[in-house]
């Protein structure tokens, strides 16, 4: 009789059953909005959308503080896409979620890197005993830890007690917020668009992209040297 590899057994696995429900959801849910009379209700946002114009560039500027101020504080950064979507139109919405992104993710990097620490390895020790053994230094890892599935927060304080540098910390985070906010500001434009048809072909590219990411982020995390100690980290308790 064979038996299973230990090794491979109890290798922790950075995605579940949960993950795939929450697709599944996601994706249900954007289905029953849009066919359902709930549809109506989000072209309110047309009236919000004029009161923002009339406001100029005070209003992109709200944003940029509003999403910046809320992320710091731990609000999930793929919710702040699509109200980005809705409220400017994808390309803006897009660079405006992504710069209010950066703003979010450089403060608790900030405060970690420059008084934090002892706060933040007492809070969750594992984080210190993997930053000592994380010598990535490179935009890349940053890249990385944007497409991982952790809170916000403990990503950039993790990053903030790591030797990577400040420069790469901000090219990271630009390049790694990008991928995800397409498929999601995709999503938040496309409720709001006037044609039916454009619509619907917007809501459709938008699921069609979130799957795709599904199945490539897996991939590329499996390419990372360091991804065993990342899968470590995430699966322990602290």
């Amino acid at each position: 009789m064979e038996h299973a590899d230990p090794s491979k057994a109890s290798e922790p696995r950075l995605f579940r059953v949960r993950e795939a429900i929450w697709l599944t959801t996601l994706a249900l849910t954007v289905v029953i909005v849009y066919f359902s009379p709930l549809k109506s209700e989000l072209q309110r946002v047309r009236e919000i959308q004029g009161m923002l114009d009339e406001l100029g560039p005070g209003a992109e500027l709200g944003f940029i503080f509003g999403s910046t101020l809320i992320t710091a504080l731990g609000f999930p950064r793929m919710l702040v896409y699509p109200i980005g979507g809705l409220a400017f139109g994808f390309w803006p919405g897009l660079t405006l979620s992504v710069i209010g992104l950066l703003g979010g993710g450089y403060l608790p990097f900030c405060y970690a890197r420059w008084g934090g620490r002892r706060w933040i390895t007492r809070q969750w020790p594992r984080m210190a005993r993997l930053a000592d053994y994380f010598h990535e230094r490179s935009y890349r890892t940053v890249v990385l830890f944007r497409i991982l599935p952790m809170p916000g927060f403990l990503t950039n304080a993790f990053l903030g007690i790591t030797r990577i540098k400040h420069r790469s910390f901000l090219l990271g985070t630009v390049l790694g917020s990008i991928p995800p906010g397409i498929p999601a500001v995709l999503l938040g434009s496309g409720m709001v668009q006037e044609d039916p048809t454009t619509r619907a072909a917007y809501v459709t590219s938008s699921l069609a992209m979130f799957i795709i990411l599904w199945f490539v982020i897996p991939f590329v995390l499996r390419k990372h040297p360091n991804i065993r100690l990342l899968k470590a980290a995430l699966q322990d308790p602290d």
